[in-house]
Order: C-alpha cells, then sequence, then structure tokens
C-alpha cells in the first residue's frame, strides 16, 4: 500500500510538470477563439481534418483548412457546431454508460481501493495503470457491473472475475492496463450484455476548445456523468487537458466527445496546493497520501491519456503474444458492439402517444414528462445517467430570456406529483425542524461557561435526555441498518472502508444468524440444564458475541464490558462488515505518517496498538467525543485503551474533517429515538471549549 501511495505522488508530479500554468492555457485558448492568435498554435492540420469529416457532411474541409491563420473562426465553428444536440445524443449517451463499471481493487488482505473501467471489445477492460498495477492485483480484483441508482433504488450489480492469464498489458507511463474479462460469471451474467465502446486509432476525435463527457464512479459511488462540463484546454505529447468546475471523475473513466467517441482515459490532474506545497482536498483539509481519498483531491486541470496513444503503444507490444491474446485485441476493432435501439427499449410499456386537438385549434401530443427545473447553465448540467431502463434527460434552452435550463425525463410511472429523488432528500434531514429541536434540547446550557464547567454540563444533560435505552439488538435491526446509518443514496457504507452496503440484506442476513442463533441457544439450555436467568444470560452473550454483526462500536464493548446502555448506543454505532470489525479489534485511534511502515487494508492501517481508519475519521472522532462526555471515565482505566495524549488526534480529525449531512442527519435520528444528542454535530465550534480530559478514567 505504501508503494501505491508513492507511486501515485510520482504520478501527480508528472503530470504538475506537463500543465504548468492552468490561467496560460486558458487565455492562449481564449485568444484563439477571439481570432489574436491562429488555431495552429493549439492545434494540428490532421487532427484538425479528422474532426471536419466526423461533424459535417459537407465537403469543405480543405477550403475551410486554408483559413487565414490570423483568426480562430475555423476553431469557433467546430466548437460552436456541437452546441445543440440531438435528442439521440442521450440515448448513446446511456448505451455508453451501461459498458462502463467499477473496479473493485483488491489485494489478498481484501479491499484497496475503487477505481472506474469500462469494456473496449466484447472481452477486455480499459482501466489505468496506478488503478490495477500488475497481474496480481488484477487476479484478486473484480469488475462490478450495472452499479448505479434508478427510479426504484439500486439496481443489483453484476460482478466479473478479471482474467490477467488470459490478457494482460500495462504501462505505467501512459497509465492504462488493458486486462480480460471472464465471459460469463458465476451468476450466469454475461458480460458481453453490457457492450463495449470501439476504439477509434485516428488522431482528432476532439480538439482544444471543445467540451467533453466523463462517465465515472466518483469516490467508489454509483455510477454518474458529468455532461460536457470538462473542456479541452491544451494537450502536450499523448496527453489532453481540460479543465472542469465540478467533483473530479474517478481514475480509469472513458472521456467522451459529443458522438460518444473515446477521446482519452482519464487519469489523473494538477492538485491545488497549499503555500507550504501540500496537496489539498476538496474541504480544504491537507491530502494525507491516503489512496482512497484521492477521489476528494482538489485539481486546478485534469488530464486524460488519449486514446490513439495508448492503441499505438498497445500495436508494438501486442505482436509478439500469444495467437488468442492477439484475437482478444484485434475484437477492439473488428467486433460489432450491440445494435439495440436504446430509444425504443428504455420503456417499452409506453404506449402510443394520443394526439389531440390544442386551444388553437392545432393538433398536439400528450406526454407525461417529469421535469426539474434546476438554477444552472447550460454548461454545468450534472446528471445521474440511468442507463438503458430509464430515459435519457433534456435540456431545453432559451437563448433569448436567459432562464434556468429545465431538465426533462421521466414516463408514466413518473407522472406524480413530486419528484421522487427530492421527496426522498427532503424526508432524510431537514436541517429547519432539526435547528428547533437544537434550540430547545441546549436552551437550559450555557454554551459559553468554562471549559471544566461547560463539559460537566453537558455530560450531564447528554445522560438526563437518553431516555430510551435500547437493546442491541433493537438498536441495530430496527433503527441503525434501516433508518440511522443510511447515506442519502439510500444505502448504508462501512464507516472504514466506504463500502457499499444494502440495509435490506444486512438486516436479513443478520435475522437469520439470530434465528440459527436462537436453536442453539434452546439445545445449550435443555442439555446442560441452563435454568436460572443469570446462566442463561451469561449463555446468550457468548453465543451472540460469536456472530459477525455488521456493527462497529467505535469506543470498543471490551473497554465497558459489554454492558448497557453503553453497548446499543446508537451514536457511536456504525455499519462496518466483519473483516474491518476483526482489522481494528479494540485498537485505539492513532495517525500515522503517510509512508510509515504498517499493514494497510481497505479497512485502514494497523500496527500494534495503534489504528487509523481508511474513511469516516471526522465521524468516528466525534462519536468518540460524545462517549468522553456521555460515560466519564470508561475510557481509559486499561492500559490498552485509549489514553488522554490521543485526544488530540481526535480533535484533528474533527476539525480536518468537517460535519457532514449524513452526520446530520444521524444525530436527529437518533435524538427522535433515544432522546439525546450530540453536541460536537450540532456545534462544531464546541470541541475547542470543552475539557476533555475529564472524560478520561
Amino acid at each position: 500500500m505504501k508503494e501505491r501511495t508513492k507511486s501515485y505522488y510520482k504520478l501527480l508530479s508528472e503530470v504538475e510538470k506537463r500543465i504548468p500554468d492552468v490561467d496560460a492555457q486558458l487565455n492562449q485558448l481564449d485568444n484563439v477563439l477571439k481570432g489574436k492568435k491562429s488555431w495552429q498554435s493549439v492545434e494540428e492540420k490532421e487532427r484538425v481534418m479528422f474532426r471536419l469529416k466526423n461533424i459535417t457532411q459537407e465537403r469543405e474541409d480543405e477550403k475551410l483548412i486554408d483559413l487565414d491563420d490570423r483568426h480562430g473562426s475555423l476553431l469557433e465553428r467546430i466548437i460552436l457546431f456541437n452546441e445543440l444536440l440531438p435528442i439521440s445524443f442521450l440515448y448513446r449517451g446511456a448505451r455508453i454508460a451501461k459498458t462502463v463499471g467499477r473496479v473493485n481493487v483488491r489485494s489478498e488482505f481484501g479491499l484497496i481501493g475503487h477505481g472506474t473501467g469500462f469494456m473496449v471489445s466484447p472481452r477486455l477492460m480499459m482501466t489505468n495503470n496506478h488503478v490495477l498495477e500488475n497481474e496480481t492485483t488484477a487476479r484478486f480484483s473484480m469488475l462490478e457491473m450495472n452499479f448505479r441508482l434508478t427510479s426504484a433504488g439500486m439496481s443489483q450489480s453484476s460482478f466479473f472475475r478479471l482474467l490477467p492469464d488470459t490478457f494482460f498489458f500495462t504501462d505505467e507511463h501512459l497509465d492504462f492496463t488493458l486486462v480480460a474479462v471472464e465471459a460469463v460469471n458465476s451468476q450466469g451474467d454475461r458480460i458481453a450484455d453490457y457492450g463495449f465502446n470501439p476504439l477509434i486509432r485516428q488522431t482528432g476525435k476532439a480538439l482544444v476548445g471543445e467540451h467533453v463527457n466523463i462517465i465515472q464512479h466518483p469516490l467508489g459511488e454509483p455510477k454518474q456523468i458529468s455532461v460536457r462540463q470538462n473542456k479541452i484546454i491544451g494537450k502536450e505529447g499523448p496527453f489532453l487537458h481540460y479543465v472542469t468546475d465540478t467533483q473530479q471523475g474517478s481514475s480509469g473513466s472513458p472521456v467522451c466527445n459529443d458522438a460518444w467517441d473515446v477521446v482519452a482515459l482519464h487519469h489523473a490532474g494538477k492538485p491545488k496546493r497549499d503555500e507550504r506545497g501540500n496537496i489539498l482536498l476538496i474541504d480544504g483539509s491537507v491530502w494525507d497520501g491516503n489512496p482512497m481519498t484521492q477521489g476528494q483531491i482538489h485539481w486546478e486541470a485534469n488530464e486524460g491519456v488519449r486514446i490513439s496513444e495508448i492503441l499505438k503503444k498497445t500495436d508494438d507490444v501486442v505482436t509478439g503474444m500469444t495467437a488468442s491474446a492477439q484475437q482478444l485485441y484485434q475484437a477492439i476493432f473488428t467486433a460489432t458492439p450491440p445494435t439495440g435501439d436504446v430509444e425504443s427499449t428504455v420503456h417499452p410499456q409506453l404506449q402510443p402517444n394520443t394526439q389531440v386537438v390544442g386551444h388553437d385549434g392545432q393538433d398536439s401530443t400528450n406526454l407525461y414528462l417529469r421535469i426539474n427545473i434546476a438554477p444552472m447553465t447550460e454548461e454545468k448540467l450534472r446528471l445521474s445517467l440511468l442507463g438503458t431502463q430509464h430515459p435519457g434527460t433534456h435540456v431545453v434552452k432559451d437563448a433569448e430570456r436567459r432562464e434556468p435550463p429545465i431538465v426533462i425525463s421521466g414516463t408514466h410511472a413518473d407522472h406524480i406529483p413530486d419528484s421522487p429523488p427530492d421527496r426522498t432528500r427532503l424526508d432524510y434531514y431537514d436541517p429547519d425542524a432539526d435547528k428547533v429541536s437544537q434550540e430547545i434540547y441546549y436552551a437550559n446550557v450555557d454554551l459559553t461557561l468554562p471549559p471544566e464547567d461547560l463539559y460537566k454540563a453537558l455530560s450531564k444533560l447528554l445522560s438526563q435526555t437518553h431516555t430510551t435505552q435500547l437493546s442491541y439488538r433493537e438498536a441495530r435491526l430496527e433503527h441503525l441498518y434501516p433508518v440511522v446509518d443510511r447515506h442519502e443514496f439510500g444505502k448504508l457504507r462501512n464507516i472504514y472502508s466506504g463500502t457499499v452496503l444494502d440495509p435490506e440484506e444486512v438486516v436479513r442476513a443478520e435475522k437469520a444468524m439470530i434465528q440459527q442463533h436462537a436453536q442453539e441457544m434452546r439445545m445449550k439450555v435443555e442439555s446442560e440444564g441452563l435454568l436460572s436467568e443469570a446462566a442463561r444470560a451469561e449463555a446468550l452473550d457468548i453465543l451472540e458475541a460469536s456472530l459477525p454483526f455488521n456493527c462497529e462500536h467505535v469506543v470498543p464493548q471490551s473497554w465497558f464490558e459489554k454492558r448497557n446502555p453503553m453497548r446499543a448506543d446508537m451514536h457511536h454505532l456504525f455499519a462496518c462488515e466483519p473483516d474491518c470489525n476483526s482489522f481494528r479489534s479494540n485498537i485505539p485511534y492513532w495517525q500515522f505518517d503517510p509512508l510509515d511502515e504498517s499493514l494497510h487494508t481497505a479497512c485502514g492501517r494497523r500496527e500494534g496498538n495503534k489504528f487509523e481508519p481508511e474513511n469516516g475519521r471526522g465521524a468516528v472522532a466525534r462519536a468518540t467525543l460524545y462517549f468522553l462526555l456521555r460515560y466519564p471515565f470508561v475510557i481509559g482505566d486499561d492500559h490498552n485503551e485509549m489514553k488522554l495524549d490521543r485526544l488530540n488526534i481526535l480533535l484533528k480529525w474533527h476539525q480536518q474533517h468537517p460535519v457532514s449531512r449524513y452526520e446530520r442527519h444521524r444525530n436527529s435520528t437518533i435524538f427522535a429515538v433515544q432522546g439525546n444528542r450530540n453536541p460536537l454535530i450540532d456545534f462544531p465550534h464546541l470541541a475547542e471549549q470543552i475539557d476533555f480530559s475529564l472524560g478520561f478514567a
């Protein structure tokens, strides 16, 4: 893992050398479009010729190419050619989106991280070298297709093994990997059913100044698309440079032109740095070298590897491969992708249109549409593309009135008064209602008290208002998984690895375990004659402790001897798969140096009596600080527990990772059940005003 971090630092350093000044590139492009400089200062004749032939049927290519070099009108005409797009643009995009999947990067120890990959032939997938560096990593990793959000919720993913022994080629400089994918997975799903992107060898599929589209799994999240938000600002050798105002795409994403030809493989960018040269995250904090947070880096510009250069490199090498490997590679250029008509198969249940006569006497057609009016410009439209099971989206522009664009999509099933995503968002967390709850809850506490007095006042408040004390089973199955710990997209996330979990599946699995556990309990009672209540409770506790629940106690149960109400206090309970739960064990939190030697998995880093989570540092810090307030003198009474000298680590994480909407949702829903709140979520600034040392044993 340390080598992967070093490799990524090296990659960023190389990109920064190729993009020395983003503003200078933007100014040069602006001068070309204004006619102050020749288009030949940013582009080549061969590339422009190829692009012209692909966007126009007119045979005026040579005439256009000979325009006066002093004017930028040629490039301007090409750029403006695609400003108004046909509706087929969206259907083609939906088809291409099917070919894109999430790469689950794994080692023998478990999940390392996520990337994006896309099929380029019926059997070959392309991603970055820094995602799949070698055959060993590829052998453990998987391609997850169909991981996306639909109007009905999360779709069912399909997982495919990678077969590097069948085909594998990677290049560190161009940062790409081509690897074979199994034809049929263990569930009988065929990778060919997802289609592929035919690749074009010729250069000139997109020119400087044009917009490109990126289909991605940002931060390992469900599939998303950035539509025409990325503008190409320059190129250097085998690399394209482009800028965007939005969250960056995932490594390994296809960068497409408006015809959905893949023009580049997205791989990295120029990171924003502070005055000391530290790489910054989007929230302004310093990146600590964690591969799982690469997607949160604040980029000034992006870089993609040109497909023409990737193919040129691979053409030179593939001739030395086996005949079967050569055949798989040639299928990129000879195979025909599925030609299913997305436009007609998106929603086959739609009935023929009904013709009616409008008030003006003209025929009109009734259509059911879902309409979302968003305050954004045409250039800044971001969509979550729902694939071929959902229709595309079209932007209606009013050039004269300059109104916000109207984003239209839908089917008969969507003809309801309120958009489901909007309604779900409102139900997830209501800040106005929660603010009222806060004011009432803290009404009798002076939040300006001295540190020692403030600790005592808040500790008393949290204890007195913790009126509902649940059993551990109730907390998990009735509240934590179904409601409290859900993220806004409807799923759970492993607090340490970030892996997405389905709450219904988690509840079903645990109930099945409990049912089996109940049978074992009955057999034990009968065989050992456990008649007393105390004996039964002890047997129940031993059996239940052996079950691999998907729940993490931020303050380990052994630190408080599994006593209630601590055990079922949801303020410090989070969804967490058993592997990560076991990896952390009961080890106190710690902050490693990025290059420190330690055992590193997708769950975090561990060495001796030190554990640093891969994700969720801010949330677990605030949960631990809550525990110090709610349960004084519990933490630190054993040499294996967290000591006072590690308090600063929690306070640092609290400051570096601000309170999220997810945490506010948790705090609000826990308050509704338990009756108490986490003050560090409601008033983050109080962390500097409370004397937490009073909570240690």
